[in-house]
């Protein structure tokens, strides 16, 4: 939808080191007034349009992703979605039923990431400006120097600098084990 969500994301787009941004809706019978308005919304970032009444959004979604990683099989296609949470709770993500149906169809999906920019909502009688997104941090929890955390280093740093890794410490053998690796 087109609301400080989407504006977050297409920000958050244009900070990472991107090759491309693609926007991408997939079509219900209530996305008239985004069609409409996405033009003077957003100059720059065409819009497309996934049809289809009959598929639910999360497919859609999910094969035009996939459409997308197998034209580009040595990029890592990153697939921005920004929720609007009312509360800091454990379920709020259960409160977006399509954005939680994609994001648990393409957690398996070789050479997809899925980035989730949650946007609290605010009351209309709140005095709090809106924080422009200007600079993005990455933070990488490092538990080992498994080939799935080098990896997720690499991603970090290919959108761009700075990265911050973090360790908790558990146990001593494992830190030691760790600052090796590390310094390898």
């Amino acid at each position: 939808h087109h609301d400080e969500g989407t504006d977050r994301a297409l920000r958050y787009a244009q900070l990472v080191n991107a090759d491309a941004v693609t926007c991408v809706h997939a079509e219900e019978p209530e996305s008239d007034d985004l069609v409409y308005t996405w033009d003077a919304a957003h100059p720059g970032h065409a819009l497309e349009i996934i049809p289809g009444e009959r598929d639910s959004i999360s497919r859609r979604a999910v094969r035009r992703v996939r459409q997308e990683r197998d034209a580009h099989p040595e990029a890592i296609v990153t697939v921005i979605l920004a929720d609007r949470v009312r509360t800091r709770s454990i379920l709020a993500p259960f409160a977006h039923r399509h954005s939680l149906a994609i994001k648990s169809r393409l957690l398996f999906e070789p050479g997809v990431v899925v980035t989730d920019l949650n946007v609290p909502i605010r009351s209309r009688r709140s005095k709090l400006p809106r924080v422009p997104t200007r600079k993005i941090e990455q933070v990488v929890l490092v538990s080992d120097m498994t080939r799935p955390i080098r990896e997720a280093l690499a991603y970090a740093l290919s959108l761009g600098p700075p990265v911050t890794a973090i360790h908790i410490d558990v146990d001593q053998s494992q830190r030691d084990r760790l600052e090796r690796q590390w310094s390898d």
